[in-house]
């Protein structure tokens, strides 16, 4: 899923996500410097395993609500509690942190509470309600198929990987692929 995303319905999200993104375990990216993802395109978005945000790009929140009209407070209630109930059981789904929709919640629908990939309060802010990062058990099931790969056990991988990050960044190695062969050689026990 890329691109400059706005408002879909939030009833249709949790089965796009599971069966388009979790099902060939995509990644999601936000990027560029008019990169926009906003709305329902953000419970879309944190369905996808990586969670990328690249530029200059924005990420808009606000609290999800039906395209339905509620004849009375009752049935109003009823809908929100309904897409409320929806929305935390796929976030669960997705291992995202139930704050997120507490975020969202605390916006109006007709307001949009803008988070911007290019600043460092916000950054904090989109990693803290999982909107950025990896899923921790995806990343437990692809760290472990590596540790074994590599023949040896997770704690090691950790400290390799550890070690080729500090070793092989870009100030090092200007050269992605020079880099990406320095991790390895680290990876595989060689440097």
């Amino acid at each position: 899923l890329q691109g400059n995303l706005l408002g879909i319905d939030y009833e249709k999200i949790p089965l796009l996500a599971d069966t388009v993104l979790r099902g060939d375990y995509r990644s999601t990216n936000v990027f560029g410097n008019n990169g926009i993802c906003a709305s329902a395109c953000v419970i879309s978005f944190v369905g996808g395993v990586a969670r990328l945000g690249l530029g200059k790009g924005r990420i808009g929140l606000h609290r999800p609500y039906t395209t339905a009209f509620s004849s009375t407070t009752t049935e109003a209630q009823y809908k929100y509690d309904l897409i409320n109930t929806k929305l935390t059981q796929y976030l669960k789904l997705m291992n995202i942190t139930p704050r997120l929709l507490e975020a969202m919640n605390a916006i109006p629908p007709e307001s949009m509470k803008w988070l911007s990939l290019d600043s460092l309060s916000d950054e904090r802010t989109l990693y803290d309600l999982n909107i950025l990062g990896v899923d921790p058990v995806w990343q437990d099931g692809f760290d472990s198929s590596q540790a074994k790969k590599y023949g040896i056990t997770k704690s090691e991988y950790y400290q390799r990987r550890q070690k080729a990050r500090a070793l092989c960044n870009s100030a090092q190695f200007p050269n992605l692929n020079e880099a990406n062969v320095c991790f390895e050689l680290i990876l595989q026990g060689k440097f």
